[in-house]
C-alpha cells in the first residue's frame, strides 16, 4: 500500500499506514499464496538414497 500511494504522489510512511490500517480494520488481500519453484511432474529418474538418512559422523582424534 505504501508503494501504491507513493506512486500516486502521496507521502506515506509504512508504520503510519500500518497503524491506520489496523485502526480501521483494513486487511491486505493476497492474490497469490505462494510461488511454485519445484516441478514435481518431471520425467527424470529419482536417484536412490545412498545414505539412508544416516547423517552421523565418526570422530577422528589427532595425537
Amino acid at each position: 500500500m505504501t508503494e501504491e500511494l507513493r506512486a500516486r504522489g502521496f507521502s506515506a510512511e509504512q508504520r503510519r499506514l500500518g497503524r491506520l490500517m489496523r485502526e480501521n480494520d483494513i486487511r491486505v488481500v493476497r492474490t497469490q499464496r505462494f510461488k511454485v519453484t519445484t516441478n514435481g511432474a518431471h520425467s527424470h529418474a529419482i536417484e536412490p538414497n545412498l545414505l539412508g538418512q544416516d547423517f552421523s559422523a565418526t570422530v577422528l582424534r589427532s595425537r
